[in-house]
């Protein structure tokens, strides 16, 4: 048995089944719901029931005043529905209503991708889990390290295991740190999110996803939320890299394939016999997708590439308010 839920003042609408709590629900769904510990404590995705019945599944921490308890607020984290419900709460869909967040987490897996490639798995304690959007990136420091923005490589719907992609980087001191110091239980202080390479929640339209390198992560994230919104939206991925190991997580690209009638992927090794450089993939990417005037356009690009990529874009006819860029380091 599951159920609708619809939200306001926003409309959108989700499915929770029985044994699924309606935040998770939503989460999982692609909604970005207000919500903080998720697991009874903080109090952040609080709601008011506007119709429906709902029954409360957790323990929870967190007490309502009489008055709020009369008006019919619950916490969605803790409460399954038992009925098509009407739920007034807040979403955080927008870059600048996301609250910006320090918080003390723990490494919890080192995972060598490939030999100058890391995938970090950073816990965050249950009544922290991160608040952010998918493609946002959040600052980590360990130590007196200086700090380092990374982008997220997950989607928000699991915000107390962050996964990061780290490319090896001679001379660097927080690269160093990655590959030769770090250790599972390490301590590391987030603070963020950041960045505004997010998803238009309100677009249809099909996605055309471009990534350079470690910028995968980003697109990933992004790919992910895309997919918990509408399986069924077309997402055309190109993976550009010129490491001589090539692509480290094509293994994800398959399973996406192999689970959605319409994603389709290419990878592409640069240089070769037809293209030498980022720009020439890109041109020749625009070419085999036109017209690209439909589509929500995703992109990570070289930092040193940054204004020719916009002015390839521009030239292609492409509206401005369909590009997304951000650049990446390697």
């Amino acid at each position: 048995m599951t159920w609708r839920i619809t939200i306001q003042p926003s409309g959108h609408c989700f499915e929770a089944d029985a044994k699924s709590d309606i935040l998770a629900a939503g989460l999982r769904q692609g909604l970005n719901l207000r919500h903080g510990c998720a697991n009874g404590s903080c109090g952040e995705c609080k709601a008011r029931l506007i119709a429906g019945q709902v029954i409360q599944g957790k323990h929870q921490d967190f007490r309502f005043s009489e008055q709020e308890k009369a008006d019919g607020y619950f916490l969605m984290c803790r409460y399954l529905a038992t009925s098509d419900l009407i739920v007034e709460t807040g979403e955080s869909d927008q870059p600048d209503l996301i609250p910006k967040q320090h918080i003390i987490a723990k490494i919890n897996r080192i995972d060598h991708l490939q030999n100058d490639v890391i995938q970090l798995t950073i816990r965050t304690p249950r009544s922290q889990g991160l608040q952010f959007l998918a493609g946002q990136s959040i600052a980590l420091r360990f130590n007196d390290v200086p700090s380092r923005y990374l982008p997220i490589a997950n989607c928000p719907c699991n915000n107390t295991l962050l996964r990061f992609h780290v490319r090896r980087q001679a001379g660097d001191a927080f690269n160093d740190l990655i590959f030769h110091q770090l250790r599972r239980g390490d301590a590391v202080k987030l603070y963020g999110p950041s960045g505004d390479f997010v998803l238009d929640e309100e677009s249809g339209q099909p996605l055309l996803m471009v990534a350079w390198e470690t910028g995968f992560a980003p697109i990933a994230s992004l790919i992910d939320h895309a997919i918990d919104k509408n399986p069924e939206r077309i997402i055309y991925l190109y993976w550009l890299s010129q490491s001589r190991q090539g692509h480290y997580l094509l293994n994800y690209c398959d399973a996406w394939r192999d689970a959605l009638d319409h994603f389709q992927y290419q990878a592409i090794r640069l240089p070769n016999d037809q293209m030498k450089t980022y720009q020439d993939a890109l041109g020749w990417i625009i070419e085999q997708r036109q017209p690209c005037c439909d589509c929500e356009i995703y992109l990570t690009s070289p930092v040193a590439e940054q204004q020719s990529v916009r002015r390839l874009l521009h030239d292609s006819s492409i509206p401005a308010k369909q590009i997304h860029i951000t650049p990446v380091e390697n």
